[in-house]
């Protein structure tokens, strides 16, 4: 599944009161059928504007990649700072920010 229509079971998931959790596609709900196009066009805006980071993402990701952090890492953590979570610099997990 690609990122766009993973966000966007994932906003129709917390619409309905779900945890946000994408749903499979033997799981969609009525709602996601009758909606699926409002869905992805919020989640293609969504995904678009992260395209460029923060200046405290960018920071926790040149960090990270400085400590020998992997691509896959590095885009966490700066997707965890995007959430408010503090940066984690390699030892042990981040903290949620206050």
């Amino acid at each position: 599944m690609e990122m766009v229509e993973r966000v966007a079971r994932s906003l129709c998931s917390a619409d309905i009161g779900g945890n946000g959790t994408p749903f499979s596609d033997d799981e969609a709900p009525a709602w996601w059928r009758r909606y699926r196009y409002r869905y992805m066009k919020l989640a293609e805006c969504a995904v678009r504007n992260m395209r460029e980071p923060t200046v405290e993402m960018a920071q926790a990701g040149e960090t990270l990649a400085a400590n020998g952090g992997d691509p896959n890492e590095v885009w966490s953590e700066m997707v965890g700072v995007a959430l408010g979570r503090m940066p984690n610099t390699g030892g042990g997990d981040a903290k949620k920010a206050d």
